[in-house]
């Protein structure tokens, strides 16, 4: 539970946010993923909204948060620059530098959302990324990008594809970042090379995803369907980001053995902790590092 003090804090950290990222409350209800009314009414002091004075969750304080960098309390788990994650923020970072078009494949649990929500808190104004569905159509996918960069829906596909590379364009270092790329219909990439034309060397596109992406994008290149080889190119160009499986490997690390050692008081917790995270891997060998830091928990 979060508390009101606690809630006063997270809107002065916002506060101090907009100040120095120079962004309006807009903005940052679109990096928090709030309706810009919730962020109204807590910038303002409450903690209702709406007529009916209904009460803000506090999953939505819990948001803001997250994408103002704050946090509430010093919690088990320290962010740990693996190898996988570095590959991830020099993908993002190294795109919006040389504006070249870069993909990034990976399994879920390495590392992507959170370098993916440590740049939109860096870059909060002309940073934009998009989540895709399984169930998505080519024409959901490009209006699902539309109103991610608040731009209102209507007109043909065409259109919609037109008017998200004019905004690119009108910003300075602006990115669009494609998450989830492996649920893309295959039509949807006819828009996607609409904008990777239109934007070409003048804004950053990076497409993550997962269950070998890389291999299905060359695959359909390799078969010459349309628009794939000219994708396959354009990501080739800028390079295409393998991550690796994660294996007990990433345990040696010392910012690991550094979380053991604040955990741990003694010998003997450290051995209990270990049982307990070997015993986790056991059971679950797919586990990520956050999954098992969790484990921690349990007293």
């Amino acid at each position: 539970m979060i508390t009101d003090k606690q809630k006063r804090e997270i809107v002065q950290a916002a506060k101090a946010y907009m100040i120095v990222k120079k962004v309006s409350q807009n903005q940052l209800a679109r990096v928090a993923e709030l309706i810009p009314a919730y962020v109204s009414d807590m910038m303002n002091g409450k903690l209702t909204t709406g007529t009916k004075n209904t009460p803000i969750k506090d999953q939505y304080f819990q948001k803001l948060a997250n994408a103002v960098g704050y946090q509430l309390t010093k919690g088990l788990w320290w962010h740990i620059d693996t190898a996988n994650y570095i590959k991830i923020a020099n993908a993002l970072h190294d795109g919006r530098a040389d504006k070249m078009v870069r993909a990034v494949d990976g399994d879920t649990g390495l590392g992507k959302s959170e370098a993916i929500e440590q740049m939109m808190r860096e870059n909060p104004v002309n940073t934009y990324c998009v989540e895709c569905a399984g169930d998505q159509t080519a024409k959901s996918f490009i209006e699902t990008v539309a109103r991610s960069m608040d731009i209102k829906v209507a007109g043909n596909q065409y259109n919609l594809r037109r008017n998200i590379s004019k905004k690119l364009l009108q910003e300075m270092d602006s990115q669009l970042i494609i998450d989830e790329a492996e649920n893309l219909k295959d039509a949807a990439y006819a828009s996607i090379k609409g904008i990777m034309d239109d934007v070409k060397g003048k804004s950053s596109i990076v497409l993550i995803g997962a269950n070998e992406y890389q291999a299905h994008i060359t695959k359909l290149a390799d078969k010459n369907k349309t628009p794939f080889p000219q994708i396959n190119r354009r990501i080739k160009e800028g390079g295409f980001i393998k991550l690796n499986k994660w294996s007990k490997s990433d345990l040696i690390d010392m910012d690991v053995i550094s979380i053991l050692q604040k955990t741990c008081k003694n010998m003997g917790e450290l051995r209990g902790a270990i049982i307990k995270l070997k015993t986790e891997m056991l059971n679950n060998p797919s586990a990520t590092l956050f999954e098992l830091s969790e484990i921690l928990l349990a007293a």
